[in-house]
């Protein structure tokens, strides 16, 4: 895969105003987070491998916060709001591929930054990235 670049957004990195990369595919699939799904109560995950059901069954495995920008008619915005949430309950699949956390205060209009430092894979390793995020314009 060959991704193009340009400043006329996020995407070019150092002193040019372009850039061009070539992603090659390893034939690895990374320990990652797939989705991330509003429930009534909180939210389930899917998972790319699966997850050592000791550590991810731990509330403590987790930790969520909320928050949400000023809406104006100027570009940008620091987080404003910013509350945490308490994980009550994490509760693993039969086949560890995902994992229903219950939540205790989930904001409509809210972004959902969930850090997931305490889940491993079945064979020990970390997440590749161990942060998702979930704005969270209704609860279901």
């Amino acid at each position: 895969m060959m991704v193009g670049q340009s400043n006329r957004g996020w995407n070019s990195l150092g002193t040019r105003s372009y850039g061009l990369q070539r992603l090659v595919w390893t034939g690895k699939v990374p320990f990652e987070v797939k989705t991330m799904e509003a429930r009534p109560d909180g939210f389930e995950l899917e998972f790319t491998q699966p997850v050592s059901k000791k550590d991810a069954a731990l509330p403590s495995s987790y930790q969520l916060n909320s928050y949400t920008y000023h809406y104006h008619s100027t570009y940008g915005s620091d987080e404003i709001d910013t509350r945490t949430l308490k994980v009550k309950r994490a509760r693993v699949s039969q086949d560890g591929l995902r994992v229903t956390l219950t939540v205790e205060g989930l904001r409509e209009g809210y972004v959902h930054e969930l850090k997931l430092a305490g889940v491993r894979s079945q064979g020990g390793r970390p997440l590749l990235h161990d942060l998702a995020c979930y704005t969270l314009n209704r609860i279901p």
